[in-house]
């Protein structure tokens, strides 16, 4: 019998697949395009802000590479003491990736090229992660919801150590969870996982801790799952942290050593406090959107600084509580629900707040001193009272 479609089953097959590779990233790109402003790539700029910082340190490194200066400090910013490498934020996997953009078309162009990959290779990763769960429609929306949410698309303004670092953390899941699901190349996987994490570090040290949680957030939801043991969840937890420590003692010897010699100041409560997000600032839409930004403000009356800007918007974190009831009934989903209950302490901070400010329960305020005198016992330079003052 003849076939009357045109294409053959396997020329049908592969166009099929075709498609639905290229549609979540012509998804990508059409969200891209509606926030992205800057097409000089080579002499304009997405923000301005601390871009100068990192405009900055490419022509340290660069002068540095060319025996101009030395690589810890540099001369020509901040007169006259020079800019101390433990004062700056970025790692040397930073300039990695910026300098041979900066050789190719100039300090602009590194900073603008670098932003789009790391949009894209964060797209791609939770695209990679979250087909392991969810059909390609949802996958593509959770990874354009990763990728572009407000305060990922904040981090333009300047924090490419973030950015960079950022990118890399849906990897480092897929990297676990496939070791998890492949228990013969384990090893391998806990490795690859490893070696992302180290990226991850050598861009931002914020990564020591936040890739740490990732590690055991995963391993110990799979096995409250009872889908891995947990002397395999130790090894594999022990194993993606010795390649990440080997690979990164280097820069943290070095930055411990710079920052006891430059010595960089120590930060107390009350200088840490105001950088924890509000509870009422999560579900709003972002603070500066076009449209929905009275109705923001009107829900959430705080500072709208970095916390401030923290912002999940209402569709986002209506979908995220009916998805809840149903992802605590499937034990794959347990990761990702301890992950997201990390994620939401982490951010929400040292004390719990609404508009910026503590807030005040009279209740819990014998718990409150209680934990307070212990963190002053444990900690007086942070705790810099026996008791807690105002506004705490």
């Amino acid at each position: 019998m003849l076939n009357d479609n045109p294409l053959s089953q396997p020329e049908h097959r592969q166009t099929s697949r075709l498609v639905r590779g290229i549609l979540p990233y012509a998804g990508f790109l059409a969200v891209l395009l509606l926030g992205w402003r800057v097409w000089d790539l080579a002499h304009a700029l997405p923000a301005y802000d601390d871009v100068l910082e990192v405009l900055w340190t490419l022509r340290w490194y660069d002068g540095a590479l060319r025996g101009q200066h030395g690589f810890l400090v540099y001369p020509l910013a901040f007169f006259p003491a020079g800019w101390h490498v433990a004062t700056f934020a970025g790692g040397p996997f930073l300039f990695v990736v910026l300098l041979p953009l900066y050789w190719m078309g100039g300090a602009a162009f590194a900073y603008n090229v670098a932003t789009l990959l790391a949009f894209l290779v964060a797209f791609a990763g939770m695209l990679k992660l979250a087909r392991l769960f969810v059909t390609p429609l949802g996958a593509t929306l959770a990874a354009l919801l990763f990728t572009f949410w407000g305060f990922h698309w904040f981090r333009t303004i300047g924090h490419m150590n973030v950015l960079l670092a950022t990118a890399a953390l849906p990897w480092m899941a897929w990297a676990l969870e496939r070791g998890i699901a492949l228990p013969a190349r384990r090893t391998r996987w806990m490795a690859l996982a490893g070696l992302l994490w180290a990226i991850m570090i050598n861009s931002s040290l914020y990564f020591v801790w936040m890739g740490a949680l990732l590690v055991g957030a995963w391993l110990g939801g799979r096995w409250l799952a009872r889908q891995i043991s947990l002397r395999a969840a130790f090894v594999a937890a022990f194993t993606a942290g010795a390649v990440a420590l080997a690979l990164s003692i280097p820069w943290l010897a070095l930055f411990l050593r710079e920052s006891a010699a430059a010595n960089a100041p120590f930060f107390d409560i009350f200088h840490v406090a105001p950088w924890d997000a509000s509870l009422n600032s999560l579900p709003v839409p972002n603070v500066d959107h076009p449209w929905l930004k009275t109705l923001a403000r009107t829900l959430y009356r705080g500072p709208v600084n970095e916390p401030g800007q923290a912002n999940l918007g209402l569709v986002a974190s209506l979908l995220a509580v009916v998805g809840l009831v149903a992802a605590w009934r499937d034990r794959r989903w347990w990761p990702v629900l301890l992950c997201a209950a990390v994620g939401l302490v982490l951010a929400l901070g040292l004390t719990l707040s609404w508009d910026g400010r503590p807030l005040q329960w009279s209740a819990l305020q014998p718990l409150n001193a209680l934990l307070w005198r212990v963190g002053y016992a444990i900690k007086p330079e942070f705790f810099t009272t026996n008791q807690p003052p105002s506004p705490f």
